[in-house]
């Protein structure tokens, strides 16, 4: 949790540059134009996500694994994968839906 909620704070810090960077370049009024921004800004909060994403697989597997009696361990992929998969797909339209 506090990985995620440091990766927000470092998302948040990367907008207010990028909006420094359009505010000086004068492009706040024109959404057609790329900000003069490198990629590797956001290489930061990406790595954080995907931290934080591990960290909650493992912890969902040791909350089932805890949770559930010896014979369901097997449905425990099952459940896992019922509630990462709407998350990966829904992500999946939402990037082609931009374009």
């Amino acid at each position: 949790m506090a990985t995620a909620c440091l990766a927000t704070v470092v998302a948040a810090l990367v907008e207010a540059r990028r909006l420094r960077v359009a505010r000086d370049t004068g492009l706040m009024d024109r959404p057609d134009v790329t900000v003069p921004m490198d990629v590797w800004w956001l290489v930061t909060q990406h790595v954080l996500v995907g931290v934080a994403e591990v960290l909650a697989v493992i912890e969902l597997k040791e909350f089932f694994y805890d949770q559930l009696a010896g014979e369901l361990h097997i449905i425990e992929l099952a459940v896992s994968l019922g509630l990462l998969c709407p998350k990966a797909i829904s992500s999946h339209q939402a990037t082609f839906q931009r374009k």
